[in-house]
C-alpha cells in the first residue's frame, strides 16, 4: 500500500506567490495534480485511512494525504475529489485556525520567494553586529542537501530564519517582504487567504473527507503534549475526532500522539506501507515521485551520471537503479573520470549495482530480472550488449557528439579530438542505442561553442547541461510512445582510440597545436607530457605566451625563462607558458623533448 503526501495545489494564475509553487518540490499546479491523480487512479485503488485500520488494503491500494490545512485544498482539491467520487485525508495545524497566525515554515517560504531577495539578506544581516556579517553569510549560505534547488541567497535566508533569527525578526521580515508586498493589511488577512477555516473544514468532512492533525504550531520543537492536547480540544470543538495525524517536518515524536489517542500517524519516510509497520509511524511517498511506474536505470561512472540523475529527480522523473563499476575495474580499463556513486545513491535512496564487467556481458541477468523500462547513459564508455538492450521495454538512450552532424564523428574521444583539431562547436546528440557504434536514430540534438578558453573539463560541463535538458525534454515522450526520431543519413566517419602515449608534446609544432593538445587531455585524462632528460614532465596548465619574443638561437623545446612556477618554452612559431609541479626539476636552458 502507498500513502501519497501532497501539500499545495494552486491555480498558478490566481495564487499569492506563483514562484513559490514553481520553486519548491512537492507544490503543484492544478494541472500537475490532475495528471498525478489520473496516474494514481489508473494504477491503484484509492482507499480511506479507515480501510487501512480495518486491514482492507493490498499492494495496489493508495491513500491520498494533504498536509498543512490550506485554502487551496478547499478551493482546488475538494471539487476534483467530489467529481471523481474520491476521499482523502486532510491534516491541519491548529495555530492558523485558533490564533490567526501563520506557521513559521510558511512564513520562511514566502519570505524566500519575495521579489527582492538581496534586500531580504541585507535586512537580516543589518539586524546583527556588522562584524558578524561575513562569517554569518559563509555559515548560512552553504547547504549539504543533495537535492538543493536554491541559490546561495535562498539557502542563506532559509537557514538564517530557521536557525538564527528570533521570532520577532521572522515576524518583521514577514511583514516587510510578504504582507506589504502582497498588499495585505495584517497577518490575519494572510491566514484567511492561505489556510482553511473551521467552516471549510466542516464542509470537507461533510463531503466525505477525513480530517487529521498536523501539529499545533507545525514545529517539532514546540509540538509537545500540551500543544497537541490544545489541538485535540480544537477538534472536539469542531465536532471532529483527531484519530489521524502527520508529524510536521517528518520529525517523529510519538508520546504526545499516543496521549491524544491518535490511531494512525504518518511520517515523511519515502517508501510504501507494509503490514508490519507501526500504525503511528507510517511512511509516505512524496507526490513528485508517484506518477511514474516505469523503472529507469542509469549506467555511469563519471560525475555527469550523478548530475543527470539529480536533475531528473528534481524534475519529477524517478531513477530506480544506478549501474556503475568499482575503482579497480575502472583502473584496469583506463576509464577516465571515474567517481564513487555510493554516498550519492545512499542520500538519494537509489539502488546501486556494481557491474562485474565494464561491457555488461557478465551482468545480463540483472536486466533480465529487473524489468527496467529505459536505460540512460551518464558517462559510460562501452557499448551496451544486445542481451541487455533486448530486456528494456523502451530501449536505451545513448549520447555522442562532435563538431560534425552524425553519422560523421562517431567513435572514441570526440571531445578530446575536437579540441586537438581546434574545432569551434560541438553538436551533441541523444539517440536510441543499437548494437552498432553511435548508429541509432537521433532523438534530440543541441549545439554549443568551443571557446579559446575551454578545456576538456569545461566541455564536459557543457555536455552535462545539454544532456540534462535533452533527457528532460525527451523521456516523457519516450515513455508515452510519442517520441519522433531521425535516422542518421550519410557515410559515417570514426575517431580513433587515443592512448596515453599520444599525449607526448612535439615542440616542433606551433603554439596553438601544443595548447590545444594540453587542454584536450587535462586531468582526469592522462595529461600531456614531455621529458627533461629522463624525467617525465606532465603539463596540465598551459597557455600561449607570445609570438614575438623569440630568440633565433634558441631551440624548439628550450626553456627560455622561469618566473617562479611559470615555465616559458619555445616552439616553432612562439612561446608557451606552463606551470610546473613542485617536484619537477627544471632550469633555464633545458631542452624538453
Amino acid at each position: 500500500m502507498k500513502a501519497v503526501m501532497f501539500h499545495d495545489v494552486e491555480d498558478i494564475n490566481h495564487c499569492l506567490c506563483p514562484d513559490r509553487i514553481l520553486g519548491i518540490q512537492g507544490l503543484l499546479t492544478i494541472d500537475c495534480f490532475n495528471t498525478k491523480l489520473k496516474f494514481i487512479q489508473n494504477n491503484y485503488h484509492i482507499k480511506r485511512v479507515e480501510n487501512y485500520e480495518n486491514k482492507d488494503y493490498d499492494i495496489k491500494s493508495c491513500l491520498l494525504t494533504f498536509d498543512d490545512g490550506l485554502k487551496s485544498h478547499y478551493k482546488n482539491v475538494l471539487p476534483i475529489l467530489k467529481k471523481e467520487k474520491l476521499s482523502a485525508l486532510f491534516l491541519i495545524s491548529g495555530m492558523p485556525i485558533k490564533e490567526k497566525k501563520a506557521c513559521n515554515a510558511h512564513k520562511v517560504q514566502f519570505i524566500n520567494f519575495s521579489r527582492d531577495r538581496r534586500r531580504v539578506v541585507d535586512f537580516l544581516l543589518d539586524s546583527l553586529n556588522s562584524e558578524e556579517k561575513e562569517s554569518l553569510w559563509r555559515e548560512f549560505s552553504e547547504t549539504n542537501h543533495v537535492n538543493n534547488l536554491f541559490n546561495s541567497e535562498q539557502v542563506f535566508i532559509k537557514n538564517f530564519l530557521e536557525k538564527k533569527a528570533t521570532q520577532e525578526l521572522i515576524d518583521n521580515s514577514f511583514y516587510e517582504f510578504v504582507l506589504k508586498e502582497k498588499g495585505l493589511l495584517s497577518e490575519a488577512d494572510f491566514v484567511d487567504s492561505f489556510y482553511l477555516n473551521e467552516k471549510e473544514i466542516k464542509t470537507m468532512y461533510q463531503n466525505g473527507m477525513e480530517i487529521g492533525g498536523h501539529g499545533y504550531y507545525h514545529e517539532s520543537e514546540k509540538d509537545n503534549e500540551k500543544s497537541i492536547i490544545t489541538l485535540k480540544t480544537m477538534f472536539d470543538t469542531m465536532g471532529l475526532d483527531m484519530n489521524y495525524y502527520s508529524y510536521p517536518n517528518g520529525v517523529v515524536n510519538k508520546s504526545p500522539i499516543v496521549s491524544a489517542n491518535a490511531k494512525v500517524a504518518f511520517t515523511t519516510e519515502n517508501r510504501g506501507i507494509v503490514h508490519h509497520d507501526n500504525p503511528i509511524e507510517l511512511p509516505r511517498v512524496p507526490c513528485q515521485n508517484i506518477n511514474q511506474k516505469e523503472k529507469i536505470v542509469i549506467c555511469g561512472i563519471q560525475q555527469q551520471g550523478m548530475d543527470i540523475c539529480k536533475h531528473l529527480i528534481n524534475n519529477g522523473i524517478s531513477i530506480d537503479t544506478i549501474v556503475t563499476i568499482k575503482k579497480d575495474l575502472a583502473l584496469s580499463h583506463q576509464a577516465s573520470g571515474w567517481v564513487c556513486y555510493k554516498d550519492f545513491c545512499k542520500k538519494m535512496g537509489i539502488k546501486l549495482y556494481y557491474a562485474k564487467s565494464y561491457n555488461l556481458k557478465k551482468d545480463q541477468k540483472l536486466f533480465e530480472k529487473s524489468e527496467f523500462s529505459l536505460l540512460l547513459l551518464g558517462g559510460w564508455q562501452r557499448l551496451i550488449p544486445k542481451g541487455v538492450l533486448d530486456n528494456l521495454t523502451f530501449g536505451a538512450i545513448g549520447q555522442h557528439g562532435s563538431s560534425f552532424p552524425l553519422p560523421k564523428g562517431r567513435g572514441r574521444s570526440p571531445l578530446n579530438w575536437s579540441l586537438i583539431e581546434n574545432k569551434k562547436q560541438i553538436i551533441w546528440n541523444i539517440f536510441k542505442l543499437t548494437s552498432g557504434i553511435d548508429s541509432g536514430p537521433i532523438i534530440n540534438s543541441k549545439e554549443f561553442n568551443i571557446t579559446p578558453w575551454d578545456d576538456i573539463n569545461s566541455l564536459y560541463y557543457k555536455v552535462s547541461m545539454v544532456v540534462k535538458q535533452m533527457y528532460l525534454e525527451s523521456i516523457p515522450k519516450i515513455l508515452d510512445n510519442s517520441i519522433k526520431t531521425i535516422n542518421q543519413i550519410g557515410t559515417p566517419t570514426f575517431y580513433s582510440k587515443r592512448s596515453p602515449s599520444d599525449s607526448r608534446i612535439n615542440w616542433n609544432k606551433n603554439v596553438l597545436d601544443i595548447y590545444n593538445l594540453t587542454r584536450a587531455v587535462k586531468k582526469p585524462y592522462p595529461s600531456a607530457f614531455t621529458f627533461n632528460g629522463i624525467q617525465k614532465i606532465t603539463i596540465n596548465n598551459c597557455k600561449p605566451f607570445d609570438f614575438c619574443l623569440q630568440n633565433s638561437n634558441s631551440k624548439n623545446g628550450e626553456i627560455i625563462e622561469i618566473f617562479g612556477e611559470d615555465i616559458i618554452v619555445k616552439c616553432c612559431d612562439g612561446l608557451i607558458c606552463f606551470k610546473r609541479d613542485s617536484f619537477q626539476t627544471l632550469n633555464k636552458g633545458d631542452i624538453l623533448v
